[in-house]
């Protein structure tokens, strides 16, 4: 290739990589360890209950900005003072029975959880039908679309009754419903994947080498999309599995990992499979990072359910329904990023930087994330 040439490429790619990179800084801001909050009732005899409720100390802040000193660390001594005010933000965003069951909350303290320090409130439930009917949730509904509530109700027979609660949803109904609810933890695991857009850049940067080609005149682009379907597939079935081996294993608490270093990692992953695309050490080695990586990702996942103290077979419907969400997500994202990908990848000057300009941007950004990361630190807010 002719000088000029190289040159004119190298330019087109650090532009190419410079804008994707300014396009990607909301996504680079707003990722983050899915938002949940845990709520347990129960058991309810002669119309009366405990319910407790685990609020992340991240949530209040961006609900209340509790963090007086803009250090990033809320300490006890910031959210004593503040209490009532976290007790009546809470109390307005929770009716059981569209009101009819009081609600008379108080905070019982700090309780630390693998991804974080919440703030446990509590109360005597005393509903005056003598059952739990309804709940209408509605904690950061405007301020947090990736939001959640993660309900368990003890019943007075025994049985265990799980949900998702979207803050911007219906008010749900309880009256008839019993064992977890599939359905609403499918919707949680499609928001979480399509949120989580560490786990979509790293899926992104294994996809590139299906879809492209070296040669030495540069890259270009597979010549169908039936070319990329074997290594694609291989690829996504190895991540697939991998995350779900972990997440399973996370979720029913057999492995523990701190979520600060899984989601570090994570960030590390993407850097290198970026560098993999660039300088391949093992043509043909997507796979085994798929699997390898794969296994990571599984535990960014897990907090999800891994607090919710439910009966092994409830808990393993409730993993059921998340996971067969995070994969439909999964493949509705690999689908259209592959046909956007190779229609831009048919333009011939595209083709050529488009692997070395999203490989650079996807290190710029896995690099990023790993910095805030490990010494939780805001690099772009």
């Amino acid at each position: 290739m002719p000088a000029s040439m190289r040159c004119t490429d190298h330019l087109r790619t650090r532009s190419v990589a410079a804008l994707l990179l300014l396009l990607l800084l909301p996504a680079i801001a707003w990722a983050h360890k899915a938002s949940d909050s845990y709520l347990t009732i129960g058991p309810l005899r002669d119309g009366e209950a405990t319910l407790r409720w685990d609020i992340a100390l991240r949530d209040l802040e961006l609900a209340l900005a509790l963090d007086a000193d803009d250090d990033r660390r809320l300490r006890w001594g910031e959210l004593r003072p503040r209490l009532p005010e976290i007790v009546a933000h809470a109390g307005a965003a929770l009716q059981i029975n569209r009101g009819e069951c009081p609600l008379a909350l108080r905070a019982l303290g700090i309780e630390p959880r693998s991804d974080g320090n919440y703030l446990a409130l509590g109360a005597r439930l005393r509903c005056p039908g003598g059952a739990l009917r309804s709940i209408d949730y509605r904690l950061l509904g405007a301020l947090d679309p990736t939001h959640r509530g993660l309900l368990r109700i003890e019943r007075a027979d025994g049985e265990i009754a799980a949900w998702s609660l979207d803050p911007n949803g219906e008010t749900r109904a309880l009256a008839a419903a019993g064992g977890a609810g599939v359905a609403s933890f499918f919707g949680d695991g499609l928001a979480h994947i399509l949120i989580g857009y560490d786990h979509l850049l790293f899926l992104l940067c294994l996809m590139l080498p299906a879809l492209l080609r070296r040669e030495a005149a540069g890259w270009r682009p597979v010549a169908s999309a039936r070319e990329a379907l074997v290594p694609l597939l291989k690829t996504i079935t190895l991540f697939t599995l991998a995350h779900s081996v972990t997440l399973a294993l996370a979720s029913f608490e057999i492995v523990h990992l701190p979520a600060r270093w899984v989601e570090a990692a994570i960030a590390i992953s993407i850097v290198l499979a970026a560098l993999h695309n660039l300088w391949p050490r093992r043509p043909g080695g997507e796979p085994a990072l798929a699997f390898g990586f794969g296994l990571v990702h599984g535990f960014g996942f897990a907090n999800v359910l891994a607090g919710m103290s439910l009966p092994p077979t409830d808990f393993a419907l409730a993993l059921l329904g998340f996971n067969l969400g995070v994969e439909a997500g999964q493949l509705l994202v690999v689908a259209i990023a592959t046909m956007l990908l190779l229609a831009l990848a048919r333009y011939r000057r595209i083709a050529r930087v488009l692997m070395p300009a999203a490989s650079f941007a996807a290190i710029g950004i896995g690099g990023l994330w790993a910095i805030e990361r490990l010494f939780e630190v805001a690099l772009v807010s």
